[in-house]
């Protein structure tokens, strides 16, 4: 039996994305399991881009940068495993868990920035609000 069937990877770029990239790439790999590797552009970068009007970042989610994407976290991912890469704009955390839903995902696997409490109470915590929220398991990677 096949204990994840599809398991999704949410990144921000940071070396913890990287760890959790390449432990849900492992995951996939033992069971076979479809890879989804997500990428959420908060709503604040969105306005940034659209302020500086550069007509390859403006536009909503889409090829160039899922493209983007796939060539920054190939090299993290092992012969036999093949992920879909997603680019979306957005609240991370709500999109991670909508995303999850949609899409069936029986695993998430994500990074911890290790914020110290008062920072996780200012700013908040993405790892937080989908440990919290989510209908599956949520692997955090240190």
């Amino acid at each position: 039996m096949n204990q994840y069937q599809c398991i999704l990877v949410p990144v921000d770029a940071s070396p913890a994305s990287i760890r959790a990239v390449r432990q849900g790439a492992m995951l996939a790999q033992v069971f076979q399991s479809k890879l989804i590797i997500l990428q959420v552009a908060p709503l604040v970068s969105v306005v940034a881009r659209l302020e500086r009007q550069d007509p390859e970042q403006v536009s909503p989610a889409g090829e160039k940068r899922e493209s983007q994407l796939a060539s920054y976290y190939s090299c993290y991912i092992p012969s036999g495993v093949e992920p879909e890469y997603l680019s979306l704009d957005g609240t991370p955390g709500p999109e991670i868990l909508r995303v999850a839903t949609d899409r069936g995902c029986d695993l998430i696997v994500m990074g911890n920035h290790g914020l110290s409490r008062l920072k996780e109470i200012l700013i908040g915590s993405v790892c937080l609000h989908v440990v919290q929220h989510s209908h599956c398991p949520v692997l955090v990677v240190k």
